[in-house]
């Protein structure tokens, strides 16, 4: 996404120090086996969602998607190790592989309505059975423009009632859902 492009560097300084979203991804990890294979979609820097899942005792590996290079520039800087690639989500190869979980933070609002629908039935068929999927998206349904960093933004909500059918026929029930301190809104599925 281009506009992420714009605003790296402010997004990235900001994002780095920040705890929101850390507990849904404790209580996400803390359920995965050790070594299990998890993707952070829309890693952007690393910073703190990847970064949280390296440092974890379980030894998870860890694989990164994002659209901006120059926010995955940072990443592979920052943790060298770590597979990623430069993609939009709508045409990404999963590495040719399956996950035990697959994390999303701030990156579902930003795609359309069907966009939203087709990346959850792709993300969801490269869930392992049982693979958890964790994601922020609005709670209402809607549409909303907003600003970050003078950049402005459409943020698009499916609402609750419509994430749990599309997860639903993708295979995968609705375990937790709740809004954090931010104000954002996690839903958390498994797949059946």
């Amino acid at each position: 996404m281009e506009s992420y492009n714009q605003i790296a560097r402010f997004y990235a300084a900001d994002r780095q120090y920040s705890a929101v979203g850390l507990a849904e991804l404790d209580d996400l990890l803390e359920r995965l086996p050790k070594g299990a294979s998890v993707l952070d979609v829309g890693c952007g820097t690393g910073k703190p969602i990847t970064e949280a899942i390296l440092l974890h005792p379980e030894s998870f590996q860890v694989f990164g998607v994002d659209s901006s290079e120059i926010m995955l520039e940072e990443l592979r800087t920052n943790f060298p190790n770590v597979p990623v690639q430069c993609a939009q989500i709508q045409e990404f190869d999963y590495f040719g592989r399956t996950f035990d979980a697959v994390v999303s933070w701030g990156m579902m609002f930003h795609l359309s309505p069907e966009e939203q629908r087709s990346v959850i039935r792709n993300i969801t068929s490269h869930l392992a059975p049982r693979g958890l999927f964790l994601f922020t998206s609005g709670k209402e349904a809607g549409m909303r423009l907003g600003m970050m960093y003078s950049e402005e933004f459409q943020y698009f909500s499916l609402g609750a009632e419509e994430y749990r059918k599309v997860l639903e026929a993708s295979n995968c029930e609705l375990l937790k859902e709740h809004f954090d301190i931010g104000e954002n809104y996690y839903y958390l599925a498994k797949k059946k």
